[in-house]
């Protein structure tokens, strides 16, 4: 867990830290740590394109969209310290970016969503819901 000066629970200070904290780390995972392997392979239509590389499942999208859901759920819990969190990110990340693939959301609404997750994970930890 990334230390915080201050606690969160009940903190706003410490709410607003956690935050900055998970936006920044979302930030890392979905663009530097997500490499172009992953930011094309996780669309499932990308496969079933004629000039990509023949892959070796015709899942391979599955694995590449898990991978790059199973980082960003890892880099919550690194930050939060709450594995509770971890499996919710990876469960709505997976989810969000399965549905901008398929085309039912824009890169910003993708964003915002995700961004908005992060904030609903602080205010949980603020009102004492997780910890």
């Amino acid at each position: 867990m990334i230390a915080i000066n201050t606690p969160v629970a009940g903190d706003s200070i410490g709410a607003l830290s956690l935050v900055l904290a998970l936006i920044i780390g979302h930030m890392l995972g979905d663009f530097p740590l997500q490499g172009q392997f992953l930011a094309l392979g996780k669309e499932r239509n990308y496969w079933l394109r004629n000039d990509t590389p023949t892959p070796p499942t015709k899942s391979m999208w599955l694995y590449c969209l898990t991978a790059h859901s199973l980082i960003q759920g890892g880099i919550v819990w690194l930050i939060s310290g709450s594995i509770i969190l971890c499996c919710l990110e990876f469960v709505i990340h997976w989810t969000i970016d399965f549905l901008k693939s398929e085309g039912h959301l824009s890169f910003t609404s993708d964003q915002i969503l995700h961004i908005g997750t992060k904030v609903l994970f602080v205010v949980a930890i603020y009102l004492g819901l997780v910890s």
